[in-house]
């Protein structure tokens, strides 16, 4: 992940901002539903021969993932995975990102996300959407398109640009960001919606360390 310098304002400077929006502040506890996905992110991180075939609930569905994506079903969802920075392909998408130009494998995403829906047509489930970092700010722009629900964590929102104002305003995706966070800090300044502050106990020894999904995975890191 490539962290663009205006990252580097702490999110008490968006203060004013935050009150206007509908922003929360943690209780430091997540919900089954979010724990769920938080676990299916971190998988979603592995390679594909890697991935948990079955996971608090969910089947992975091999047919329908790939290395950047991990589709699951589960608790009458679809749950479509999309995986933060790994490759040189991923840091590009971020330099682009960082440079306010989105990248071809955005609109990929919402390709993707149109093709398996389209294989579970009339299963009866729910598509759901759900990203880290890279993979949040993908599962935001499936949102800007397509009417479905989702949950995403530190999305990596590179600056405090109007490109990103769309991205901020999706009412059905939940937005998770550590207080202080850099690569989410500017989604705070673009008066988002359904976005809850988490915020930690002690202040982790790196910048990537708070960024990364596994932060998440532990309850009592969080006040």
């Amino acid at each position: 992940m490539f962290i663009n310098t205006l990252l580097e304002k702490p999110i008490n400077s968006f203060k004013g901002v935050i009150t206007r929006a509908t922003t929360t502040k943690s209780t430091g506890r997540l919900n089954d539903l979010d724990i769920d996905m938080v676990a299916l992110n971190q998988q979603a991180y592995n390679q594909q021969n890697n991935r948990e075939q079955n996971i608090r609930g969910y089947r992975y569905d091999a047919n329908s993932s790939n290395t950047e994506i991990a589709t699951y079903i589960g608790k009458g969802l679809l749950v479509i995975v999309f995986k933060g920075t790994t490759n040189t392909q991923n840091f590009v998408e971020d330099i682009l990102l960082s440079l306010n130009v989105q990248p071809k494998t955005l609109e990929q995403s919402v390709r993707q996300f149109d093709n398996i829906t389209r294989k579970y047509r009339g299963s009866g489930l729910k598509p759901f959407i759900t990203g880290h970092s890279l993979g949040g700010v993908k599962a935001l722009h499936i949102a800007t398109h397509r009417v479905v629900s989702g949950i995403v964590f530190n999305p990596y929102i590179a600056t405090n640009s109007r490109t990103f104002v769309k991205y901020a305003r999706t009412p059905l995706i939940k937005k998770y960001i550590i207080k202080n966070d850099l690569a989410s800090t500017p989604l705070l300044s673009l008066n988002p919606t359904n976005v809850t502050i988490m915020v930690l106990k002690k202040q982790f020894p790196t910048v990537f360390e708070r960024h990364s999904i596994s932060t998440f995975t532990n309850q009592q890191n969080f006040k």
